[in-house]
C-alpha cells in the first residue's frame, strides 16, 4: 500500500500539475521521466517493507536450520533492523529501485499512451470504459514483461543472508 501509493500517487501529482498549470498532456518523454522518478522515490522509501515481506514469505521454504522463524512481516522488519541495522535494510535496494522504475514506466506510459491513441483513433473526446480497460490490459502485459528480469534479480538478493 505504501510503495504503490507513493509511486502511483506521485506520478498522478506530476501529471495533474502539467494538466492544470500548463493545460496540456504530458509528452512521451515526460511520461517516461516522471514515471521513472516516481518509481525511484516510492521504492527507495519502501525497500525495508519489501525486504521484510520477501523474507517472511520465503522463510518456510528454507531448510529448518537456515530459517529465521519470523512470526509476521513486522517481526521480520524488527529482526532485520537488529541484524542489519537501519541502513542495512536498504541492502538490495538498487535492483528493487530499478524494478520499481521499470514497472512504473512500463505500466504508466503504456496505459496513458494507449488511452490517448485510442481516444484519437476512435474519435472520442472522453475516456470510455472500453478505452480504460484496453489501456489497463495493455499496461498489465507491458509491466509483466518489462519487470520480469528485475523481479528475478530483486527477489534473489533480498532473500539472501548476509555473509559473515
Amino acid at each position: 500500500m505504501i510503495y504503490c501509493g507513493i509511486r502511483l500517487g506521485l506520478y498522478r501529482v506530476f501529471e495533474d500539475d502539467i494538466k492544470i498549470r500548463q493545460q496540456r498532456t504530458m509528452t512521451f518523454g515526460e511520461k517516461v521521466g516522471y514515471s521513472l522518478l516516481a518509481g525511484l522515490i516510492g521504492s527507495g522509501i519502501a525497500n525495508p517493507l519489501d525486504m521484510s515481506l520477501i523474507r517472511f514469505q520465503s522463510d518456510s521454504s528454507l531448510p529448518a536450520a537456515e530459517r529465521r522463524n519470523y512470526k509476521n512481516v513486522f517481526d521480520a522488519l524488527n529482526k532485520m533492523n537488529k541484524e542489519l541495522k537501519f541502513f542495512g535494510m536498504w541492502r538490495g535496494s538498487i535492483p528493487t529501485i530499478m524494478r520499481a522504475m521499470a514497472i512504473n514506466m512500463f505500466t504508466l506510459v503504456a496505459y496513458n499512451e494507449v488511452k490517448e491513441l485510442l481516444q484519437k483513433y476512435l474519435n472520442e473526446t472522453k475516456e470510455t470504459t472500453f478505452i480504460r480497460l484496453f489501456g489497463s490490459a495493455t499496461a498489465g502485459i507491458s509491466a509483466s514483461v518489462g519487470s520480469l528480469p528485475f523481479d528475478n534479480i530483486k527477489t534473489k538478493i533480498l532473500k539472501m543472508k548476509p555473509s559473515k
